[in-house]
């Protein structure tokens, strides 16, 4: 089940993350400041653990993932 997640979460993640800050610049008004904080530190998160994956500390735990 963790090995789903996590091959999930690398391709779903980016996708979600982009609909999330266009959501945010889009009804900015309309979204209460906490909604908004919590889409955006979500998408920031996806794409730090996103880019983590392909790091040299991070590689071989991914390739191991993959394998």
């Amino acid at each position: 089940m963790v090995s789903v997640l996590y091959l999930v979460g690398a391709f779903l993640g980016p996708p979600l993350a982009l609909v999330a800050v266009a959501l945010v610049a889009r009804e900015r008004g309309a979204l209460p400041r906490t909604t908004r904080t919590l889409l955006l530190v979500g998408a920031v998160g996806t794409a730090l653990v996103l880019v983590a994956r392909f790091t040299p500390p991070l590689l071989d735990m991914h390739r191991w993932w993959l394998d």
